[in-house]
């Protein structure tokens, strides 16, 4: 299993984030998970959406309108970069909840392990989908 290291993480954000995103920073020691809610306007998007993406916006949209984000489906995938959450994934929920007006739950990785395990075994285990309940659960 690739190990996060949760405290190279917060030292890797002191100071590089503001305090409205530091107070949402959830910590689970007992999966090695870190999650921060966050307003879209935080994050950087994976990748830019086409005509075609805005089914599946509109569809995620009325979702989380109505209940929120919902704590049993996967939390996006980003990294700390220039005082933003580069996401590597969640174009779609990201536009979603900007247009909902909704935070979203972003598992945190430091760059470089990022970059340490990008295309290798260790990629697809960060990559994976993890509901949020799981990463922000402390029993």
């Amino acid at each position: 299993m690739f190990v996060k290291d949760i405290e190279k993480l917060r030292a890797a954000l002191h100071g590089r984030i503001s305090k409205d995103m530091a107070k949402y920073f959830i910590a689970c020691d007992s999966c090695n998970q870190m999650v921060i809610w966050l307003s879209p306007q935080d994050c950087v998007a994976p990748h830019g959406l086409n005509r075609g993406d805005l089914n599946k916006v509109k569809w995620l949209y009325d979702l989380f309108v109505e209940d929120g984000f919902d704590e049993n489906k996967s939390a996006l995938i980003g990294y700390p970069l220039e005082g933003k959450i580069q996401l590597l994934s969640g174009t779609h929920r990201h536009k979603a909840a900007e247009l909902a007006d909704i935070k979203l739950p972003v598992s945190l990785w430091l760059r470089s392990d990022i970059e340490a395990c990008w295309g290798g075994p260790q990629w697809f285990e960060i990559m994976q989908d993890i509901p949020v309940k799981w990463l922000t659960s402390t029993t």
